[in-house]
């Protein structure tokens, strides 16, 4: 079965990163260019909070930090393959309307 929400979705004005159905990532881009960076992977109490050059750079970044934490003992490049991969299946496949 896909996620109802998966990969990156823009939503209220933020890019928001999603996977289990959860929100693992929010970047909200800020008036002078560059972005906020909220990274909230499996567990609550291990938010991060940083800022980036820009939208571009904190997407990178959140895809890197989220791979790193949901595919323990992956290497890096194939664990944001996962998350990507998760991502173009369930845009592929959307889910019956009701």
């Amino acid at each position: 079965m896909v996620d109802r929400l998966a990969g990156w979705q823009e939503r209220f004005g933020r890019w928001e990163l999603w996977w289990g159905n959860k929100a693992v990532a929010i970047v909200h881009p800020l008036s002078d260019g560059t972005a906020r960076l909220t990274l909230n992977a499996l567990k609550l109490w291990q938010v991060k909070e940083v800022t980036a050059a820009n939208v571009d750079q904190a997407k990178m970044y959140a895809e890197r930090w989220c791979a790193a934490r949901l595919f323990e003992g992956v290497p890096i490049k194939e664990g944001v393959a996962r998350l990507k991969e998760r991502a173009h299946a369930a845009e592929a496949n959307p889910p019956p309307e009701s």
